[in-house]
């Protein structure tokens, strides 16, 4: 365990990755006051629990955008509409 000059961190080394070698976790103010190795194994098993989950295309920014693409298909087609029927 590292003792930074504001906070207590772990650094696990052992991270069973092919692209990354170790990592470095900051202690809760109100945790640090644990044992050692208590810290250790929560930091390991919590490393070890890590899955990346990449972020869904789309969400609302998605639909903000089909949105706007709607709407304007609409507002062009009743334009152009306009002026052909006149």
């Amino acid at each position: 365990m590292l003792k930074g000059v504001n906070k207590q961190v772990v650094e696990v080394v052992e991270v069973d990755n092919e692209f990354f070698e170790r990592a470095i976790l900051f202690v809760k103010a109100e945790k640090q006051q644990h044992e050692e190795e208590t810290l250790r194994e929560n930091a390991r098993r919590y490393v070890g629990s890590l899955r990346w989950k990449p972020r869904r295309p789309g969400g609302w920014r998605l639909w903000a955008l089909r949105l706007v693409q709607w709407g304007s298909a609409v507002g062009l087609g009743t334009l152009l509409g306009a002026i052909l029927i006149k």
